[in-house]
């Protein structure tokens, strides 16, 4: 549940931006997805806890 808490935000945001261009084009045809933010590299020896 915190996964999805933490990237809520940015979900919510993408889809009033969809919301919007929908209504401005009064079609969903055109939507597009936001281009995927770059994610750092882990390493094989970090701790990720």
């Amino acid at each position: 549940m915190e996964c999805v808490e933490a990237i809520n935000p940015d979900i919510l945001a993408e889809i009033s931006k969809w919301a919007k261009k929908a209504t401005l084009d009064e079609d969903v045809k055109n939507l597009r997805r936001s281009p995927r933010q770059k994610v750092k590299e882990i390493d094989l020896e970090e701790n990720l806890l």
